[in-house]
């Protein structure tokens, strides 16, 4: 009797200590989301998340996944489509990024492999203009690093925990902290592509890089209350002010009220 008695205040507090809503992340091959990007009342551009499915990369099964970010054409002085490219595996290990860089006014393919044997990130850079042109170096890799775009499935994966986190991020040459503040609040959200209020779980943090599109300081966001953690409206502060990044377009995913 007493033996069933433990293991049944083991099981109640094991139940009590998990996070509500508790289910696995679910990856979505093909997934594809688009996201309006406002200051006050003036569209600056969009953003595009693509999961553009497997592939194996360094001997590892990862999911391909694109950023892009395109500018308001009309707004002249951003002038501005940026692509990038994170090949990360399920566990959220990053194998390789791949994005477009500046060095003395030239633009560079910049390509970083995670080496997490020799805990080494090797970068290859090569001259858009020309190719003969190249960079190559070693960085140390540190512990709990990821791109920018890992960086939004790593808080994807985390969004309905309670917990306080830092980890790394990086752009360029440049590498900072990103401080999570993940709190499972359950609120509702409205966007302008859906009628009704969509369930959706808070979270705050701070940037302490300066990072895509020149994403710096606090921010806050509201994902999508459910196994697939879709960002859904987020505040973030660039080099401008604060924006608003709202969701527009969406495959796949059906909202929960």
């Amino acid at each position: 009797m007493r033996t069933f008695i433990l293991m049944m205040v083991l099981l109640l507090v094991t139940f009590v200590t998990l996070p509500l809503h508790s289910q696995e992340f679910k990856w979505q091959e093909n997934e594809e989301l688009s996201y309006g990007v406002d200051w006050t009342v003036v569209r600056l551009g969009k953003i595009h998340l693509k999961n553009l499915g497997r592939e194996n990369i360094n001997n590892k099964s990862t999911y391909h996944i694109r950023l892009i970010i395109e500018s308001n054409p009309l707004l002249f002085w951003l002038d501005n489509q940026s692509v990038y490219d994170s090949y990360i595996t399920d566990s959220l290990q990053v194998v390789r990024f791949l994005s477009d860089e500046k060095v003395d006014g030239k633009v560079y393919n910049a390509r970083y492999d995670f080496d997490y044997d020799n805990h080494i990130i090797n970068l290859s850079m090569l001259d858009k203009e020309n190719p003969e042109n190249k960079i190559n170096k070693t960085l140390p890799l540190k512990p709990n690093i990821y791109d920018g775009i890992s960086l939004i499935f790593y808080a994807r994966m985390n969004s309905l925990y309670v917990k306080d986190d830092t980890v790394s991020t990086f752009i360029e040459d440049k590498s900072g902290d990103v401080i999570f503040n993940f709190k499972n609040s359950k609120q509702t959200s409205k966007i302008d592509a859906l009628d009704k209020e969509v369930k959706t779980s808070y979270f705050s943090g701070t940037l302490k890089v300066t990072g895509i599109a020149g994403v710096t300081g606090p921010f806050e966001a509201w994902f999508s209350d459910d196994a697939y953690r879709l960002p859904v409206v987020s505040y973030l502060d660039v080099f401008i002010g604060s924006v608003k990044i709202s969701l527009e377009k969406w495959n796949y995913w059906k909202p929960t009220y």
